[in-house]
């Protein structure tokens, strides 16, 4: 758990050292100025990419689609409502279904509503923190199924 660790050894650094840390006067955070050693300086100087290194575009997107070209899918109804049918209606999820025939792109809109009591949400900064990055790997884990339409 990246983020704990490293508030944490922000913490014990400013608890180690507070001469060196001061408030930033606009959003009142903890900030800390130090030098940079003449070890670290020699390194960055001396840092040389190597010759054979790979360069070049990233991999190919096997989400695209072969044809690009959009056909447009005709209405069963052309008077039908324009507006979104409620296809699934339970306690806990709604879904809505509308045809995208003026973009032509597709769309998906995905709106959750996350609850939880771990780790006693919200009153410590590890629960704070832990449902930040539960939050980070659900939009990761959802980020396939949004990726064609942003």
């Amino acid at each position: 758990m990246y983020a704990i660790f490293h508030s944490q050894s922000f913490k014990t650094a400013k608890e180690a050292n507070p001469y060196k840390f001061n408030t930033e006067k606009w959003f009142c955070r903890d900030f800390c100025v130090d030098t940079i050693s003449d070890e670290d300086k020699k390194r960055f100087k001396e840092a040389q990419v190597a010759l054979d290194a790979p360069m070049g575009h990233p991999p190919p997107n096997t989400f695209m689609p072969r044809n690009i070209f959009p056909n447009k899918a005709s209405r069963a109804n052309p008077e039908k409502s324009k507006k979104p049918s409620l296809i699934i209606n339970e306690e806990n999820l709604q879904v809505f279904f509308k045809q995208d025939d003026t973009f032509d792109s597709p769309m998906v809109e995905l709106r959750c509503k996350l609850s939880t009591t771990d780790c006693e949400f919200p009153l410590s900064t590890e629960s704070l923190i832990f449902s930040m990055m539960w939050v980070n790997m659900l939009n990761e884990s959802h980020r396939e199924l949004t990726y064609m339409a942003q």
